[in-house]
């Protein structure tokens, strides 16, 4: 019975209770968790369009598919969640069934909210006499998931007090928190009133935290990290048991302005909860923490960083390893449900204030960790089998903490002369010399592409700013002798990795993977050459856990080339085995864009591209979704749609994710999701042709036919253009990445 475990709320009256008013009053929920397990997608886009509404602002929402058996399935040994939102397509008998064996799983507390189709008042007072809170007749709309969540929080009398003044930005960083903070002092001051400034918490998610640094609980700051740093620290205790040895824990930084001070208080809080704590010495790469989870079976590990994100973000990224997961995960990114796990911790963490901090009694690493993690990387490379260094070799780290490492293990492994960008070599979270600090954004390699013409480099090396993602420039020379440089795609240099890496893979029987939304040239080539090859969820935390994993990669520069060193992208030892790669081409007069003509050759040529639209309003987005769902595009550059498939209902052994793939029999495609980082609808286009100009040719007619994005009017063919051609320079204010003195003091001194 799931009355033992759950909140009941008991009716007043037998019959369902009356829909409430539009006009209303809503009181808004409190910090809570939910998780929901829907079996349609339109329940699922209406759950999702609830939790972007402001009463849902403090509320952490999860959606997943697969119903009542997803929800059993999730939490047989994970605890669940404030409130579970239920999707159960069956009759009466099954519903019941099912919220009994569910009970088993369930902690004291757990609300839950079922949505059916029979309208029978006897299920619900069975429904509501087993604990259930409520049940709602599907189809369901966003202000009824809104009411039935928050009405669970609210006394249903209660009226209205107070005046609400909301201060909304169009975008952030405009300066809301401010006027939102000011306001409140001018009404205290001058109405002499009593007031109160909110601001919507940052949400703990797969990716932990990201956001821009500023007061306030929506913002990156030191209160927010030290509340997940305590939250944290209950997950691993939970996790190892608290009559075993105390976890183990490290923490690094990048150089991005407040990573320091975060990194410092997660250590202080987890050394306070009794966790073993180690923090690296200096800012490093994001691949070098990675690395240390592994090397000193920690049981977790913490990363600040923001990656490649814009001057004023940070981030907060979390690895588990040891005691807490198994070999596939161990270094590896966060996933489900450790991340809602997480979360439920943070909620339930002391406000900041209350959180013990340790004034010592952390370890700070000694040189040997790096040591460790060079030697390991310069192991990545086959002196047997590519002996040659002789390599002119441009890099840069953009400003970034890769210039720390990269060029002396370039150095060491005989590659070289090695030319460092001078003006990005230092480690600056400004990022004066780039708009957007992202080697794959139109601009940001012109300094190493100049710096390359100069000294008539071989290869150009570009790392983002915590050094776990790698951009590639190759040399082409014309018809007329002209020498001119080109940037290769992530999948191009993804399917070049891939195919050097090849021999090594099958000799030892390891398999190669890449995402579903990276080119799907690498499992054709792994086909011909007798690998296995695993198509994986975007990110790498899916790609890391590929089973037999030996080389893994996708579109967005990330790559992993050992993941028994670094179980994540690591753009670091990716660099060393394409100086490797490249090097070996030199010495035959050859250069990486023949080596791509070599896989052509093998698989056909499969060129792609991407197309992505950032947005200020997110429900742009989820309407777009929901429009493709509806109506799908007819044609696709000219050639008609045969294949349209919904990854939000999993299959062909890939969990649901929210995606859509529509595709044509000659192999055009186009994948549409939203970023899961970034306010943008990211759109990866592809195709394949045995003849490569032919392929070419098609792709650009592709990348010019935005149908796709078309449907259901959210989308105009001039706000596109204007997204797709606008340069990212343009909207950078760098006034709002100082701010005064007196206001960091307030908020970041503490």
């Amino acid at each position: 019975m799931i009355r033992n475990a759950l909140h009941t709320t008991e009716p007043e009256s037998e019959a369902p209770p009356e829909v409430v008013p539009r006009e209303e009053h809503i009181a808004p929920a409190p910090r809570v968790s939910i998780q929901a397990f829907c079996d349609t997608v339109e329940t699922a886009a209406a759950i999702q369009s609830a939790s972007e509404d402001r009463r849902l602002g403090k509320a952490h929402v999860k959606i997943q598919m697969g119903g009542v058996a997803a929800a059993i399935e999730a939490y047989r040994g994970s605890p669940t969640p404030n409130v579970i939102m239920l999707e159960a397509e069956g009759r009466g008998e099954t519903i019941l069934a099912g919220l009994d064996t569910l009970a088993e799983f369930c902690d004291a507390g757990t609300r839950v909210i079922v949505v059916g189709r029979t309208n029978d008042v006897m299920l619900y007072r069975e429904l509501v006499r087993r604990g259930v809170s409520d049940y709602m007749i599907s189809p369901v709309g966003t202000l009824d998931v809104v009411r039935s969540i928050c009405g669970l929080f609210s006394a249903p009398d209660a009226k209205p007090v107070g005046r609400v003044i909301a201060v909304v930005g169009a975008k952030g960083g405009v300066g809301a928190s401010t006027v939102a903070h000011n306001i409140a002092w001018a009404v205290a001051r001058d109405l002499a009133l009593d007031s109160v400034v909110t601001d919507l918490d940052l949400a703990f998610g797969t990716a932990g935290l990201r956001a821009e640094e500023g007061p306030g609980e929506s913002r990156m700051n030191r209160l927010v990290v030290r509340r997940t740093a305590a939250g944290l620290a209950a997950h691993l205790w939970d996790g190892v048991g608290r009559d075993a040895a105390p976890p183990l824990a490290v923490v690094g930084y990048d150089a991005r302005r407040g990573s320091a001070a975060f990194a410092a208080d997660t250590a202080a809080v987890l050394t306070a909860a009794g966790v073993q704590t180690v923090l690296l010495p200096d800012p490093l790469p994001t691949p070098v923490l990675a690395f240390a989870v592994r090397h000193l079976s920690a049981d977790a590990g913490v990363m600040v960083t923001a990656s490649h994100n814009p001057p004023a973000d940070n981030g907060y990224k979390v690895y588990l390893g040891g005691r807490l997961t198994d070999e596939a995960g161990r270094g590896a990114q966060i996933v489900s449900p450790a991340d809602a796990e997480i979360a439920a911790r943070i909620d339930h963490a002391a406000w900041a204030a209350d959180i013990p901090l340790a004034d010592d009694g952390w370890t700070v690493a000694g040189p040997d960790l790096l040591e460790a993690y060079r030697a390991a990387a310069l192991g990545v490379l086959d002196d047997d089998r590519h002996g040659h260094r002789d390599l002119r070799v441009v890099y840069t780290p953009l400003h970034g903490v890769g210039g720390a490492v990269v060029p002396g293990l370039l150095e060491d492994a005989g590659f070289g002369p090695v030319h460092v960008v001078a003006e990005q070599a230092a480690p600056d979270p400004a990022f004066p010399t780039v708009a957007f600090p992202n080697p794959e954004e139109p601009g940001a390699m012109d300094l190493a592409l100049a710096l390359a013409a100069e000294v008539d480099a071989d290869l150009v090396i570009a790392n983002d700013p915590d050094a776990d993602r790698l951009a590639l420039a190759a040399p082409v020379t014309d018809a007329h002798g002209v020498r001119t440089w080109r940037m290769l795609s992530g999948d191009a240099v993804g399917t070049l990795l891939g195919a050097h890496a090849m021999p090594a893979l099958h000799a030892a029987g390891r398999s190669a993977a890449n995402s579903v939304v990276s080119s799907p040239q690498l499992a054709a080539l792994a086909e011909a050459k007798g690998v296995t090859h695993h198509v994986t969820l975007t990110g790498f935390k899916w790609i890391s856990r590929a089973p037999d994993l030996g080389f893994g990669y996708e579109e967005a520069l990330g790559y992993c080339v050992d993941p028994d060193m670094v179980r994540d992208k690591d753009g670091i030892t990716a660099a060393l085995m394409a100086a490797e790669l490249a090097a070996a081409l030199t010495a035959q007069g050859r250069g990486l864009t023949d080596a791509l003509a070599d896989v052509d050759a093998v698989t056909g040529a499969m060129p792609s591209a991407q197309v992505s639209v950032r947005v200020a309003d997110l429900s742009l987005i989820a309407r777009t979704m929901a429009a493709l769902r509806q109506q799908a595009p007819a044609t696709l550059a000219g050639e008609p749609v045969t294949v349209r498939r919904d990854l939000a209902a999993g299959g062909d052994g890939l969990p649901p994710t929210d995606a859509l793939l529509f595709a044509t029999d000659s192999g055009t495609r186009v994948l549409v999701r939203p970023s899961g980082t970034e306010p943008k609808l990211k759109c990866y286009l592809g195709t394949r042709d045995a003849d490569p100009a032919a392929a070419a040719e098609r792709l650009e007619a592709l990348r010019a036919d935005h149908e796709f994005l078309l449907a259901g009017g959210v989308f105009t063919p001039e706000l596109i253009e204007t997204w797709i051609e606008y340069k990212r320079l343009n909207e950078i204010d760098p006034i709002r990445f100082r701010p005064h003195p007196h206001e960091f003091e307030m908020y970041f001194d503490c």
